[in-house]
């Protein structure tokens, strides 16, 4: 990644931040040897594409922090590496994730809302109540 583009990427997400910050969420674990979390690769992002079942993990959710340490501007395969480390070492830890979010237009109001997927929302894909931030 360039110097640009990692200013770029980071302003995005600084002004991402900034406006919808209430979308980071963290998810503390006991010491283990597998968490059961498959993270695919979106340019150089970390996107959840499997968690176990009754996760409270989001379903394309963004791989933000290792035990509070940002991996949002590192190489997908450098924050996984983190990830992994944090993993076996036999301690505890924990994962920051910016939960997956769209804007919505409502077609009876023309209200712009921001849908903040919710666990409960993501697994019968469409919005339920409380999980709408207007914009």
């Amino acid at each position: 990644m360039s110097i640009f583009q990692a200013k770029v990427k980071s302003k995005a997400m600084q002004i991402h931040t900034d406006s919808v910050g209430s979308l980071e969420y963290t998810i503390k674990f006991p010491p283990r040897k597998k968490i059961g979390i498959t993270f695919r690769r979106h340019n150089e992002w970390g996107i959840v594409k499997v968690v176990p079942a009754e996760s409270d993990i989001i379903i394309g959710s963004l791989l933000a922090a290792v035990n509070g340490k940002s991996v949002l501007l590192m190489k997908f395969d450098d924050a996984i590496q983190k990830a992994a480390e944090a993993l076996t070492s036999g301690s505890p830890f924990e994962i920051t994730f910016l939960a997956p979010c769209e804007f919505v237009e409502h077609s009876q109001s023309g209200e712009l809302c921001l849908h903040v997927h919710t666990a409960k929302c993501a697994l019968i894909n469409r919005p339920t109540r409380g999980c709408h931030e207007k914009v």
